[in-house]
């Protein structure tokens, strides 16, 4: 059976609506195959804060060492590296974070 990333994005977002949030747009679709587990979980949290960070003008080779020193840079996606390869002036979170 083929996982339809938009048919999930789009059921998950009309469950998020119907407890009355409201749905960043701008979030990319997760083409994850597989169940977490909660260490995945909790890595991926933490990586994810650190991109909240950066959206908030942390610079980004502070968060950068911050991952490699939790020990969770393998757990960076190919879009976060993205991020966290570029400079404190080329990162703008309109820029990076809408495509």
């Amino acid at each position: 059976m083929e996982l339809q990333f938009n048919q999930i994005k789009k059921r998950s977002e009309e469950r998020i609506k119907k407890y009355g949030a409201n749905i960043n747009q701008y979030l990319p679709i997760l083409e994850y195959r597989g169940v977490r587990s909660n260490d995945e979980i909790i890595k991926r949290g933490t990586i994810m804060a650190g991109m909240v960070y950066i959206a908030h003008q942390a610079p980004t080779s502070v968060v950068s060492e911050w991952i490699v020193e939790q020990g969770i840079y393998s757990y960076v996606t190919e879009f976060e590296r993205g991020i966290l390869d570029k400079n404190e002036e080329e990162v703008t979170f309109r820029r990076d974070f809408e495509d």
